[in-house]
């Protein structure tokens, strides 16, 4: 069954964002070393932790060079990376049905929105933002230019989104686009390129995400294992709403979606990483449905599902991140704006 969204029900869009929000709860993140960078800290300085822990921030180039054009204050960098984790959300204003359409996809039917706002200063917002416009755009210059801004954004993560979505494009079309492939390819590219220049542009050495995974994953990996269920289960019910039916390459989409669930075991956040790198196949799946026509999403199966998808608490870095409220509580006391 082909599935679209009414336009009576983009009420429901907001009314579950606002649910989600209250359920999840707010929480920001990785401030003392942000902080540090857009007042011109390296990679020695205290606030990236014990044995330079946060150092990995360095390996995005353009999250480092946002901080430096920052004013030098938490407000200041509080303020660009909340704009940041709800940036997606703008797009629910647009009167295009099909970039209306991925977007309330991505913020309702996926837990990508709560991830971004328990997680503000790690910029998911931004990655979701790019990932929907990559699976919207035709042209092949916003193709390259979303590709390359991704890639600079989060250079790991990117390869994997990346893949994702050149794999959506075989599986999910009769015809496959090969420019937009080599686009897309050719642009992440480039952007590799320009971070290991970045790299060794820098004065000083620091430790990467692969080497904070590695140090992290003898207390992660059993714990990621025990949580699998929950971590996943979103993705599972992507799947069941939005069916994808490849036309070709069925045992590629299945080993791909396997690399993806290894990979996000061996992160600190499961949920995060599973949901932000198989993104691309679900969004492809849903505009050639957009494209082709289908039948409306009835409201009451909207509400089942978006309800599901908001109580599912994401695997991260704490744990299962039932309600973070206290967190920001915790954040708004200690940089001293309001104590309980």
């Amino acid at each position: 069954m082909k599935y679209i969204l009414k336009e009576e029900n983009k009420i429901y869009v907001w009314m579950f964002l606002v649910v989600a929000v209250i359920v999840g709860g707010i929480r920001f993140s990785d401030g003392s070393a942000l902080l540090a960078i857009a007042q011109g800290a390296t990679a020695e300085s205290p606030a990236f932790g014990e044995s330079g822990a946060l150092q990995y921030i360095w390996d995005s180039p353009l999250k480092v060079l946002s901080l430096r054009s920052l004013p030098p204050n938490i407000y200041g960098v509080a303020l660009f990376f909340g704009f940041l984790s709800v940036l997606p959300v703008t797009l629910l204003l647009t009167r295009d049905k099909l970039l209306f359409w991925l977007s309330s996809l991505t913020l309702v039917l996926t837990p990508c929105l709560k991830i971004s706002l328990q997680n503000i200063g790690v910029g998911d917002g931004l990655t979701m933002f790019l990932v929907i416009f990559l699976c919207y755009f035709n042209n092949v210059f916003l193709l390259s230019l979303t590709s390359f801004i991704l890639g600079l954004w989060h250079p790991q993560q990117a390869f994997f989104i990346g893949i994702s979505f050149v794999i959506s494009q075989y599986v999910c079309f009769e015809e496959v686009k090969w420019t937009r492939i080599a686009t897309v390819l050719a642009s992440l590219a480039f952007a590799a390129a320009v971070f290991f220049l970045w790299k060794a542009s820098l004065d000083f050495e620091y430790s990467g995400r692969g080497a904070f995974m590695e140090a992290r994953m003898p207390e992660l990996l059993y714990r990621n294992l025990l949580y699998a269920p929950v971590a996943f289960l979103p993705v599972a019910l992507w799947f069941w709403f939005v069916p994808i039916a490849p036309r070709r390459g069925h045992w590629l989409l299945s080993g791909w979606m396997l690399v993806l669930v290894v990979v996000s075991l061996l992160t600190t956040d499961v949920t995060r990483v599973i949901s932000l790198t198989a993104l691309p196949l679900l969004l492809t799946e849903s505009k050639k449905l957009m494209n082709e026509g289908g039948d409306s999403i009835s409201a009451k199966r909207l509400l089942v599902f978006a309800s599901s998808i908001a109580l599912i608490p994401p695997v991260s870095w704490s744990g299962l991140d039932y309600f973070v409220w206290t967190d920001l509580f915790s954040d708004l006391c200690e940089w001293g704006v309001y104590c309980l």
